[in-house]
């Protein structure tokens, strides 16, 4: 769940309402609309069982998808690869106080994760993990209702240029959002250089925060940036120019091209 499905969730009054947002949130989440057959639930529902089989935990009765591993595994799915170590710590209060270690590697979202098991306990923790894990998974939970890959680096962009204004379109599944409340923010900036460094030597940056609510995102495939032709400046008339969208939110960057037809 989103921060702000968990905070919908929480104030539910009754057994209905609560199994009406259930139903809800797995339907959003469908990879084929309309389907009977979702896929995605029956993912998660395998990713469950594997954690309950095998990361429960003895010491504290916990079941698996509920530990350290467990949460990390249904969110970001099984590592690419696991190393296993044994490390023998002497210390004056256990003078063999032996503890496993496990990395986890991530080669598609370049992350390692590290998790330790104290042979006193006999549970893994997550241990010292990176920066970039919780974004990444905010960002996976969010791609869940967007559509969003968040491993892909490239940005579709479509320039129309009409009416003297510059439509940019953007598929909304490739653009990373922030949560805030209930609404959704994408952080981009837009750069517009000419094709001809004699025409135009400095480029123009524009800075755009777009705020969504979901529901709107869910409704349309395509999100839209206008930008006038009064915030670039008078000097343009008819110039072939470059116009770059980068997403500050998940580095991603996609390129287009149009010619301005601006009249005095």
């Amino acid at each position: 769940m989103t921060k702000t499905e968990l905070s919908q969730y929480k104030v539910l009054n009754n057994k209905a309402e609560r199994d009406n947002f259930i139903e809800d949130f797995w339907k959003e989440r469908n990879p084929y609309p309309g389907s009977s057959n979702n896929e995605f639930r029956e993912e998660v529902m395998r990713r469950v069982e594997y954690c309950n089989q095998w990361f429960s935990e003895r010491s504290t009765s916990r079941s698996g998808w509920n530990s350290d591993r467990g949460r990390i595994y249904i969110v970001l799915g099984p590592p690419d690869s696991i190393d296993r170590q044994e490390v023998n710590s002497w210390t004056r209060a256990h003078l063999d106080n032996n503890q496993i270690n496990e990395y986890w590697v991530y080669d598609r979202y370049t992350l390692s994760i590290f998790f330790t098991q104290s042979r006193n306990f006999g549970d893994f923790r997550l241990d010292f993990p990176p920066p970039r894990l919780y974004r990444i998974i905010e960002e996976i939970k969010t791609s869940l209702i967007t559509g969003q890959n968040p491993n892909d680096s490239r940005l579709d962009v479509k320039v129309d240029y009409q009416n003297e204004k510059i439509n940019i379109s953007l598929l909304v599944s490739q653009l990373f959002f922030l949560e805030q409340g209930d609404i959704l923010t994408a952080n981009l900036t837009v750069s517009i250089t000419s094709s001809d460094p004699t025409d135009w030597e400095k480029p123009l940056i524009l800075h755009k925060i777009l705020k969504k609510r979901t529901q709107e995102l869910l409704n349309s495939p395509l999100l839209f940036l206008p930008v006038e032709l009064d915030e670039l400046p008078k000097a343009l008339l008819t110039i072939p120019i470059i116009i770059q969208v980068h997403d500050l939110n998940s580095k991603r960057t996609g390129t287009a091209r149009c010619t301005l037809k601006k009249t005095e």
